[in-house]
């Protein structure tokens, strides 16, 4: 079972029907999931009436204590209730276009290695450095994006790990990359899209080009 997090907020969760349509238009039906919103005021999340039998809920902080702060909250809870489990990440305007169902399952496989903390399921920036399994490399942890918020799995001991409450996504990136540069965990990319989508927002717009695609195809 896959368990993919969608970190969102009541300005962007607009963009969360958006998401589940294109989403379950090209999810593979022979990987099991379940989907989880996080969002922050109770009952905005909005589901197509025609996915309403989806696996997919909601997990609200009732008060938006910031990105990474919303994010540790649902992963504190997580781990609770699971463990270090695994899950796979994504942003609410990831809108979705294609997936690799083959390199996803390799993906779930790699990072449930105990000396794997992240793999990316995109080449945005890609792996540098040489792995042990077909189609995958090792990201070095030198690199200004060591971590990255696109499409990922996650071990949530990783995320706990590196991150600081008071970051905004692009700290997380940026001051979260320098911080992983000595962490014990290795960070595994595909160096083909698993899964490829487009950005529907840039610098908190629709991003034109891409919002109009999503539109027209919607």
């Amino acid at each position: 079972m896959i368990h993919l997090i969608i970190p969102t907020c009541d300005k962007y969760s607009v963009v969360i029907p958006k998401w589940l349509t294109f989403f379950y238009r090209h999810w593979p039906d022979d990987l099991p999931h379940r989907v989880t919103i996080l969002g922050v005021t109770e009952g905005g999340l909005r589901i197509p009436v025609g996915l309403r039998d989806k696996p997919v809920s909601a997990f609200y902080a009732m008060k938006d204590y910031g990105w990474a702060d919303n994010l540790l909250r649902y992963l504190f809870a997580l781990m609770n209730a699971s463990g270090n489990e695994p899950f796979m990440m994504m942003m609410d305007d990831h809108i979705v276009f294609e997936v690799n169902a083959a390199l996803i399952q390799t993906a779930r496989e790699i990072i449930q290695r105990p000396d794997v903390g992240c793999v990316r399921l995109v080449p945005w920036p890609g792996p540098t450095l040489e792995y042990d399994v077909l189609g995958f490399g090792e990201i070095d942890k030198a690199q200004e994006y060591a971590i990255s918020l696109q499409a990922s799995f996650w071990k949530p001991q990783t995320l706990r790990d590196l991150l600081d409450r008071k970051w905004s996504p692009w700290e997380v990136e940026l001051k979260g990359s320098q911080k992983a540069r000595t962490y014990n965990k290795r960070f595994i990319g595909c160096k083909t899209c698993a899964i490829n989508y487009k950005d529907y927002y840039m610098r908190g717009n629709p991003r034109p080009d891409h919002a109009a695609w999503v539109d027209t195809n919607l």
